[in-house]
């Protein structure tokens, strides 16, 4: 991953 919180936001998240 990208650093984890934008990688997550980039892809939608488990919940964001």
């Amino acid at each position: 991953m990208e650093g984890g919180s934008i990688a997550k936001r980039d892809h939608g998240g488990p919940g964001e």
